[in-house]
């Protein structure tokens, strides 16, 4: 496989305060926190990413889902990396629980973290993995939907997406985007909350 094509960092989106810890906004957060943990790093305190030379950085961002992009965009530039460079792992309450889909590129949607990196980074080119946490229940409004934990009756269904999750991300790394894509974008039956 053509080196350019193998992502340099993993970012993780979510909200980086104790009390979200668990909810449905975090769930690109975990699966990074996951991929570093089952690679043998630990982070340090202080710290919001973890590189190690020849395999992806993995960064976790100490700043809220809605501004993320002011922090992806200094990461980059600090890294000399491309948006391309990147696999930008995030919820997507319209995907439904449990699915993961893998895009190249494509607009934010109505997701205002990615929304936040678009208009900083100023392109919707770079690829993201998106882990399904929907529908939002009738009556509920999304932003307090993504805020409050799983219900426990699906935690176990979250905890196999976050799983399937990290297996996508290791088969970008190893065979590339398509690849992935191809296996993982397949839709399975979700649960509904």
């Amino acid at each position: 496989m053509d080196p350019s094509l193998v992502p340099k960092c993993v970012i993780g989106l979510g909200n980086p305060v104790e009390r979200y810890a668990g909810t449905p906004h975090n769930v690109g957060r975990d699966l990074v926190e996951r991929l570093a943990s089952a690679g043998g790093r630990a982070w340090v305190p202080g710290k919001w990413y973890d590189h190690t030379p020849g395999v992806p950085a993995f960064v976790r961002l100490n700043s809220f889902m809605n501004v993320s992009g002011e922090p992806v965009a200094r990461f980059l530039q600090y890294a000399g990396f491309d948006p391309r460079d990147m696999v930008v792992c995030t919820d997507d309450f319209d995907l439904p629980l449990g699915r993961i889909r893998i895009r190249k590129s494509g607009s934010p949607g109505t997701h205002n973290g990615l929304r936040s990196l678009v208009e900083r980074l100023g392109t919707e080119d770079f690829p993201r993995l998106r882990l399904g946490i929907g529908p939002v229940p009738p009556g509920r409004q999304p932003a307090d939907f993504v805020l409050e934990p799983f219900p426990e009756k699906f935690r176990e269904e979250v905890e196999k997406m976050i799983r399937n999750a990290a297996e996508a991300v290791e088969m970008i790394v190893a065979a590339g985007l398509e690849s992935a894509m191809n296996r993982y974008n397949a839709s399975p039956s979700a649960p509904q909350i």
